[in-house]
């Protein structure tokens, strides 16, 4: 019984995530085997308390923002003085990323051309990992 109610949770939760509609999840516990009148019930649950659970899923779950733009430029720190001549490039770049709230925001970061580097070997291994994940290599 515990695992019976577990897994209706799981897949009431998943479908709040996903933002399917009570049609549909109805049609899905009927595939399932569930009489008409629990098909019945669960689908007007689903559809009164759907928003609130999507509510407390954003407040609580881990969700990353997207990326929508990317600008750099190059710029040389040039010192001169008792130290001497020190020429070093640093890169400075920003990131505009759109949070789960719909607001555009800019990240900035700045980092020498190994760190620069070294982000986008990162970056490239993470993209790699994605496409295994998902069945995609």
């Amino acid at each position: 019984m515990k695992q019976a109610h577990a897994a209706l949770a799981a897949f009431v939760v998943e479908s709040a995530r996903t933002d399917i509609d009570d049609a549909t999840l109805g049609g899905q516990l009927e595939d399932a085997g569930l009489s008409a009148a629990r098909v019945k019930a669960i689908s007007q649950g689903f559809a009164r308390y759907k928003d609130s659970v999507r509510g407390q899923l954003a407040r609580t779950g881990i969700s990353f923002g997207e990326i929508v733009g990317f600008d750099w430029r190059l710029d040389y720190n040039v010192r001169s003085g008792d130290a001497g001549k020190e020429n070093k490039a640093a890169y400075l770049l920003t990131l505009q990323v759109r949070g789960t709230d719909g607001e555009v925001s800019d990240v900035n970061i700045s980092c020498t051309p190994e760190q620069l580097q070294d982000l986008e070997a990162t970056v490239k291994d993470a993209t790699q990992q994605v496409g295994r994940i998902l069945g995609k290599t």
